[in-house]
C-alpha cells in the first residue's frame, strides 16, 4: 500500500513539474506553414529533430501517408532523407507513433502540439516509477531514498529538457530501465515467470522502434536476462542446473516485432534492409530540392556521408569519451556534477558486487562505448549529453547509494544538496530556454559567444522561451528569471524536505 502511496506522489510531482516546464501553445495549427512559426530558437520546434519526427506524425494523420510532401519535409529538413523521389523522416517510427494517442485528445480540445509533446513526459514519469521501485525493491533502500534516485535524475540532469518535447531520449531510459527490473522480477518468480519474460521481449523489441542503437544498449539487460534463466543449485556431492524454456518460448513476442519493423522498413522504403539513417538516402536540405531533381541518378549512386553520420569507430572513442564525460560544451559531470557521487557509488559497492550491480556498471559502460565511437558525439546542437541520458537514470541509483552509507552522513547530505542544487539550476536553464545549443567545436569557427549553459543564462536573462505556462498566462506579471526562481525554489524546498527526513540507516524495511 506504501508503495502505491509513493507511486501515486511521484506521478504527480513529475506532472507538476513537467506541466510547469512544458513547452508549446494552445492551438490547433496543422499544416507545415503554420507550425514553421514556431521553429525559431527557443521555440518548440526551434530543433529539426523535433520537426521531423512530429512531421512523420503530421503526415501520416492528416495525408494518411508515410512519405512526406514537399511541405513536410522542408519542416523536417535537415533529418529528412530523400530516396527515389520520395521524402522520408530519418528516425524511426516509434516516437511518431506513440506521441498519436494525446495529438488526437489534444486535436478535440485545442492543444494539439501540447498534447504531443506531453507524451515524452509521461515516459519520463515512467522513469521516476521504475528508479523508485529498483532502488526499493531491489536494492532495499528505503523509501524516502528511493524517491530521491528519482527526484535526482527527472529534475537534475539535462533528462529533463528532454521530457517536454520530442526526443527518444526518455522513452529509450523507460524501456531501458523498466526492463531491468522485470527481468529481476522473472528472475525472482517462483515459476516461470512468463509474464516478466514476455514484457521483458516486448520492452526490447519496441525500443529498437524509437532508436536503433538501443539494440545494443539494451544488451546488458538481455544478457542478464540469459543468465537468470538459470538456476545453479549445489548440493553436498554435485552442481545441478536448471534452465527456464520460458526465455525461449516468450522470444516469439521479440521475433513478431522484428517481423513488424522489417515489414514497416519493406513498405516505405522498399526493402527490409533499409533504415532510415542508412547511407541509401540522401540528407534533404531546402536548398537542394532543385538539385536533387534534377541530378536525382547522382545523388542516389553517390550519398553524402557527414563526419556526423559515422558511427562505431573505435578510433574516436577517447575523443568522444572525453566530450561526453568532461568537454566543457557537453561534459555530463560539468552539466549534472551530481551524478559524480554515482562514481563513488561503484566504490561503496565494491566489496558487495552482484549480478545487479555488475548490470549497472555494464549499461554505463556500453552507453558510453556506442555513442563515444559516434563522428558526432555532442548530439548536434543540444543542451548537455543527450545520448548519455540512460546513464544519468543509472548514475542517480549509484549517487543515492552512496548518499545511504551510514558514515559521515551530515557531510553527506550537505554536499549532496550543494551538488543537487547546482545541477537543478543547470537543467532548469535548458528547461526554461532552449536545447540548441552549439557544440564547442562549431562555436569557434561560427565566432559564436557560447558553447554550454552560459548561452541559456543569456537568453533567460533576455526573456526568450517557449515555455507553455509563462508565456501564456504569467508573462504580463513578471519576469522569466522570476518564474525559473519559483519553480527552482519549490525544487529545492522538495529536496530539503526530503534530506531532513530520510532515515539514518541505510535500510528501512
Amino acid at each position: 500500500m506504501k508503495n502505491k502511496l509513493v507511486i501515486i506522489f511521484l506521478i504527480i510531482l513529475g506532472s507538476i513539474f513537467y506541466i510547469l516546464t512544458i513547452r508549446g501553445a494552445l492551438g490547433t495549427s496543422k499544416t507545415p506553414n503554420e507550425l514553421t512559426k514556431l521553429s525559431s530558437l527557443g521555440q518548440p520546434f526551434e530543433s529539426s529533430h523535433e520537426r521531423a519526427s512530429y512531421a512523420l506524425t503530421s503526415s501520416f494523420l492528416l495525408d494518411h501517408s508515410l512519405v512526406l510532401s514537399k511541405a513536410w519535409a522542408d519542416f523536417g529538413s535537415p533529418d529528412v532523407g530523400y530516396a527515389n523521389g520520395k521524402f522520408y523522416s530519418f528516425f524511426p517510427p516509434g516516437v511518431s507513433f506513440s506521441i498519436i494517442p494525446l495529438y488526437l485528445l489534444g486535436q478535440r480540445f485545442g492543444f494539439i502540439q501540447l498534447g504531443a509533446f506531453f507524451t515524452i513526459a509521461l515516459f519520463a514519469i515512467g522513469v521516476l516509477i521504475f528508479l523508485y521501485l529498483i532502488c526499493r525493491n531491489i536494492f532495499k533502500l528505503s523509501q524516502m531514498y528511493s524517491i530521491l534516485a528519482a527526484i535526482v535524475f527527472g529534475f537534475s540532469t539535462t533528462s529533463w529538457s528532454y521530457a517536454i518535447t520530442v526526443y527518444q531520449h526518455l522513452p529509450t531510459t523507460f524501456f531501458l530501465i523498466s526492463s531491468f527490473y522485470l527481468v529481476w522480477k522473472y528472475k525472482n518468480s517462483e515459476r516461470s515467470g512468463w509474464p516478466w519474460a514476455v514484457l521483458v521481449w516486448f520492452m526490447y523489441g519496441i525500443s529498437i522502434f524509437f532508436d536503433y542503437p538501443n539494440a545494443l544498449l539494451l544488451l546488458p539487460i538481455m544478457f542478464y536476462f540469459l543468465f537468470s534463466s538459470f538456476d545453479f543449485k549445489k548440493s553436498a556431492d554435485k552442481l545441478s542446473i536448471k534452465f527456464r524454456v520460458t526465455i525461449l518460448i516468450t522470444f516469439i513476442v521479440f521475433i513478431a516485432l522484428a517481423a513488424l519493423h522489417l515489414y514497416y522498413n519493406q513498405s516505405l522504403y522498399g526493402s527490409w534492409k533499409k533504415i532510415g539513417q542508412s547511407s541509401n538516402f540522401q540528407r534533404y536540405r531546402i536548398g537542394d530540392y532543385e538539385q536533387l531533381i534534377q541530378k536525382r541518378a547522382d545523388f542516389q549512386a553517390a550519398p553524402t556521408v557527414t563526419t556526423s553520420d559515422q558511427i562505431f569507430k573505435e578510433d574516436l572513442i577517447i575523443n568522444g569519451g572525453f566530450t561526453l564525460l568532461f568537454g566543457p560544451d557537453k561534459g555530463i559531470f560539468l552539466f549534472s556534477p551530481i551524478l559524480l557521487l554515482g562514481l563513488f557509488g561503484i566504490f561503496e559497492i565494491r566489496k558487495k558486487l552482484n549480478m545487479e550491480y555488475g548490470v549497472l556498471i555494464a549499461i554505463l559502460l556500453v552507453n558510453l562505448l556506442i555513442y563515444a565511437s559516434f563522428g558526432d558525439p555532442w548530439g548536434g546542437w543540444a543542451y548537455g549529453p543527450r545520448y548519455l541520458i540512460p546513464s544519468m537514470a543509472v548514475l542517480s541509483i549509484l549517487a543515492v547509494i552512496w548518499l545511504a552509507q551510514n558514515s559521515r552522513i551530515i557531510i553527506r547530505r550537505v554536499i549532496f544538496f550543494l551538488l543537487f542544487a547546482y545541477s537543478a539550476a543547470i537543467a532548469l536553464l535548458g528547461v526554461i530556454t532552449t536545447n540548441v545549443v552549439p557544440p564547442k567545436i562549431e562555436a569557434i569557427p561560427l565566432h559564436l559567444p557560447y558553447y554550454n549553459f552560459l548561452l541559456n543564462y543569456h537568453l533567460l536573462r533576455n526573456g526568450v522561451t517557449s515555455n507553455f505556462i509563462y508565456t501564456t498566462y504569467l508573462s504580463n506579471h513578471f519576469s522569466l528569471l522570476t518564474y525559473f526562481l519559483i519553480i527552482y525554489s519549490l525544487l529545492l524546498l522538495v529536496i530539503l524536505f526530503i534530506l531532513i527526513n530520510l532515515p539514518r540507516r541505510e535500510y528501512d524495511n
